[in-house]
């Protein structure tokens, strides 16, 4: 009796020690199938995520034509296009804006505010920006791209890049120098401390070695020569170094140099006129257009 309770007791414990084997093999197994279905999860989250993100950022984006809310009480209105068009504004009072796009707009040739040689569009149209109301109360910029592979093609610099706006008189883009902002980190180039988009826009480029403000020299020779495009009704205009700046308008190209002859011919002045050149250093009293060919 004593011998058949012992082998009945270590059958048991033979049998209990199985199961327990065989638990830890199923857990194991789970716990590896369970562990595989989380990995593939986890890697077909990281992979739809860029994809999510992407998603919702193209909601985001606006189209020519949109009505696009702007926030009041100063609030932030950050607007971003399928084109690559920005908005950045703030406002005290609830308005909304549209923009639309100009397919033949007024060729880039043409810039007053610098001088306008070598100045080309780069873009094919224009952005035409409408509010439903009056808003010159602004803050506000406004940020075009460019293609940097693009610029080097056609031999444009980076920092030669602009934001055109169209003159009221639809003849010309103006620039401001004081108010350009290039942000290569980016490729996009802003106009900066506006107080009202309401406007049409363009992008401009300038084929120049140098950058920024561009003056030209009294003298003769071609790098002190004006070259003027020709256009019956659009404007153009050349800066001098000592701030004198010409507008022209002519029907035919030409290029100008100036020169700066001492002394004022006092014949050439009017009886009721009188010269304020002492105001002036005696090198700028006067001014004669030479080898002007038209």
């Amino acid at each position: 009796m004593t011998v058949t309770g012992t082998t009945q007791q270590s059958s048991h414990g033979r049998t209990s020690i199985l199961g327990l084997y065989f638990l830890a093999k199923l857990y194991a197994m789970f716990e590896q199938i369970c562990c595989t279905r989380m990995a593939l999860c986890i890697n077909f989250l990281l992979l739809s995520l860029p994809l999510l993100i992407a998603s919702q950022s193209d909601a985001k984006l606006a189209n020519f034509g949109d009505v696009i809310t702007v926030l009041e009480q100063m609030a932030r209105t950050d607007q971003d296009f399928v084109d690559g068009l920005a908005l950045d504004l703030f406002s005290p009072k609830n308005r909304t804006l549209v923009v639309t796009n100009n397919t033949s707009p007024l060729p880039g040739n043409f810039v007053t505010g610098s001088t306008g040689e070598g100045f080309v569009n780069l873009s094919k149209y224009s952005c035409v920006i409408k509010f439903n109301e009056s808003a010159n109360d602004l803050i506000a910029k406004i940020e075009l791209p460019y293609d940097p592979e693009a610029l080097m093609q056609q031999g444009i610099q980076l920092a030669n890049t602009y934001v055109g706006t169209l003159a009221a008189d639809r003849k010309s883009w103006v620039v401001s120098e004081t108010q350009r902002n290039v942000h290569m980190s980016e490729n996009k180039t802003r106009i900066v401390k506006m107080t009202s988009l309401t406007g049409e826009y363009m992008l401009l480029g300038r084929k120049s070695e140098d950058t920024a403000n561009i003056f030209v020299q009294y003298g003769q020779g071609t790098t002190r020569t004006a070259n003027i495009t020709g256009s019956a009704d659009n404007i153009q205009e050349a800066e001098f170094i000592d701030g004198l700046r010409l507008r022209f308008r002519s029907a035919k190209p030409f290029a100008l140099n100036a020169d700066i002859p001492f002394g004022i011919d006092a014949q050439a002045i009017p009886e009721t006129h009188k010269s304020l050149s002492i105001l002036f250093h005696n090198s700028r009293n006067a001014f004669s257009i030479g080898k002007a060919s038209v």
